[in-house]
């Protein structure tokens, strides 16, 4: 009935496929990918081969919500999948109805409300890796007026990896979560309902390092031998171990929010929604060796902060205006952010007489006599705030054609101050502050056109626009970026056909969706003479094919399939990265992102059993499959960081 792309999972699907997190929504979702750098703090989502890591102050590509409410930094869902009602992946931009703009999809994540029934679950889980996870929740109705929800989750992992010499593990985070909800029929119309959630991650989030042996020539490995005294990085990695220093690697994360949402339904058939929220998120981190060595150089603390509320009221309208033929809903929304971000450089005990001697010699002594914590600290400081207005409509204009038509105008409003503090001479980034502003005015919208010839079929056009708004770059260089801390929007055009099919007494479900999304002014992470920043580097085509089918011959066993078909290449990027090792630029016109596979799949096969006694069992078995990609953090093209095709 929804003429949009868009997979939707109850509960019970994302706990039988094992989607606990996130990121597990690869397992069902093929348009989806996630990637995660060491730590929380760098998580990126990406739809239809586009998204953008969060290390930064650059808006996601993908926005992801909490009961409808707008979750600004992706870090900070890590570890809410707890008592889920369900999920919902939305492809292309979402720019009239979503609280936020979001350029190229959305994630929607609706947690399981009070109800009236007295009832509970519990759930325990053990995987490798000293995996441990134990999950718990309660509904307790205390009259036919109010009832109250809770739900808690406690997870250890102790990691994939372990140090040879030691046998010590790393790569493990331990999570709490915690979640209370609250439902208020204050009269037969009004409904209040709160909620509250409370997450901690701990550990050191670390992954394995080695150095390719392809990338690495045997003058480049000989001069590394000398400079390291024969302590070579690991040289492929064969197992599950390592020689890597990785005892600086830490990560204290938490985040908390609070939420209101009354709905009121009226006599007149009219429905108000009033939606109130506050969210903090603080990402405590601290890299490994950022040289990946095995020798003590250098390692970064961070601290990411942020805190925002949204505040929306929705209007909807009654279904049988003009007799049944038209409805609509519109909307007021605001936004707001303060953005922190702190980095300190921090000199380890080779740092000054291993690299600093080898490649600046004059100042290995004064590097030696200054300060070692804290050698260079880059402050970041951003304020955002964002006001809507929003209104669609659907017309029926016969019984079995719609038109939906949709609107959006944003106005949003930037201010940011960045501070780079040298406290010793051999930190080889520059001293630099300065202040910026950025605002900007758009208007986005939406058109489709559905078609029912038949009740189980649909189907539907549309042109669609996004906006991800522009900002700064809040990373630290070894020269002053000026001109470079403020980038533009990105821009997005979205044309999509597509039909949405039901047979056999509904037993089997097939949807399909044809898609094109022209992207202006892409926002990328790219290398600079003096360092990273982001940047509007050019033009992206993405366009494919994605399609979903499901059956259920019998009631003992259920398929599900979905593919996707991504052709995405840049358009315009004529001064993108050189290669490692290579100075100027590179022309990458004509080449393929990064994290844009041109074929991903996903199965599923499950069987069931009920019996009388009211117990159930289930065998199940999911396959993921994802062609060759470029899962380099930059879009250079790098043939080192490209990845075979694999199968999960």
């Amino acid at each position: 009935d929804v003429p949009i792309s868009i997979q939707a999972f109850n509960g019970e699907t994302l706990r039988d496929a094992g989607v606990n997190q996130v990121q597990d929504l690869v397992k069902l979702v093929p348009t989806y990918k996630f990637s995660l750098g060491p730590g929380t703090v760098a998580a990126r989502n990406g739809i239809r081969g586009l998204g953008s890591f969060g290390n930064s102050a650059i808006e996601p590509s993908v926005a992801t919500y909490l009961d409808g409410v707008y979750v600004p930094r992706a870090g900070a869902l890590n570890s809410t999948l707890i008592d889920v009602q369900s999920i919902e992946v939305l492809s292309g931009p979402q720019g009239t109805l979503f609280g936020r703009n979001a350029s190229v999809g959305a994630i929607s994540i609706n947690t399981a409300r009070p109800t009236d029934n007295l009832e509970g679950n519990a759930t325990f889980e053990i995987g490798s890796g000293q995996r441990y996870r134990g999950e718990f929740v309660a509904n307790l109705p205390f009259n036919d007026s109010f009832a109250i929800r809770f739900a808690g989750l406690g997870e250890k992992f102790g990691g994939y990896w372990h140090q040879v010499p030691t046998g010590q593990r790393f790569g493990g985070t331990d999570t709490i979560s915690l979640r209370l909800a609250a439902r208020y029929h204050v009269t037969d119309d009004l409904t209040w309902t709160m909620r509250g959630d409370y997450a901690t991650q701990t550990g050191d989030g670390w992954y394995n390092i080695s150095i390719l042996p392809s990338s690495v020539t045997p003058t480049i490995r000989a001069n590394m031998d000398s400079l390291l005294s024969g302590r070579l990085p690991t040289i492929g990695i064969g197992s599950n171990s390592s020689v890597q220093d990785v005892s600086t690697a830490n990560i204290d994360d938490s985040h908390w929010g609070v939420s209101s949402t009354l709905d009121l339904a009226t006599s007149s058939g009219f429905a108000f929604k009033l939606t109130n929220s506050y969210r903090s998120w603080r990402a405590n981190e601290q890299d490994g060796e950022v040289t990946f060595l095995p020798v003590p150089i250098l390692y970064r603390e961070y601290l990411f902060g942020s805190k925002s509320h949204n505040h929306e009221l929705q209007i909807l309208s009654p279904e049988d205006l003009l007799n049944g033929r038209l409805k609509f809903v519109v909307g007021a929304y605001y936004f707001s952010e303060d953005l922190q971000i702190d980095y300190d450089y921090n000199l380890r005990s080779e740092y000054c007489s291993t690299m600093i001697a080898a490649s600046i010699p004059p100042l290995a002594g004064p590097c030696a006599a200054n300060a070692k914590h804290k050698a260079f600290v880059a402050l970041f400081d951003q304020d955002t705030e964002s006001f809507a207005g929003y209104a669609q409509a659907t017309l029926k204009v016969v019984p079995e054609l719609e038109l939906t038509l949709g609107g959006r105008y944003t106005h949003e409003k930037k201010t940011g101050s960045y501070e780079g503090i040298k406290n010793n001479p051999a930190a080889l980034l520059a001293v630099e502050s300065s202040s910026f502003k950025y605002k900007d005015n758009r208007f986005t919208g939406r058109v489709n056109l559905s078609w029912k010839p038949v009740r189980d079929v649909m189907l539907f056009a549309t042109y669609s626009t996004g906006f991800k708004a522009g900002g700064f770059n809040s990373g630290s260089a070894s020269a002053v970026l000026d001109q470079l801390r403020i980038f533009k929007p990105e821009t997005v055009k979205n044309y999509e056909i597509g039909a949405k099919t039901q047979f056999l007494d509904r037993r089997v479900t097939a949807n399909v969706t044809a898609y094109r999304m022209d992207v202006d002014g892409f926002q990328e992470r790219a290398l600079t003479e003096v360092g990273s920043a982001v940047q509007n580097v050019g033009t992206i085509r993405s366009k494919g094919v994605e399609a979903q089918f499901s059956a259920d011959p019998a009631d003992w066993i259920r398929f599900n399939a979905a593919v996707a078909y991504n052709d995405a290449k840049f358009t315009d990027y004529p001064n993108a990265p050189a290669l490692p090792w290579f100075t100027g630029s590179q022309d990458l016109t004509g080449a393929r992102p990064t994290f844009a596979p041109k074929w991903s799949t996903s199965e599923g096969v499950e069987l069931r059993a009920e019996f009388n006694s009211g117990y159930r069992a289930s065998l199940r078995a999911d396959l993921t499959t994802v062609s060759r990609q470029n899962a380099n953090a930059i879009n250079d093209y790098s043939p080192r960081t490209f990845q075979n095709g694999y199968a999960l």
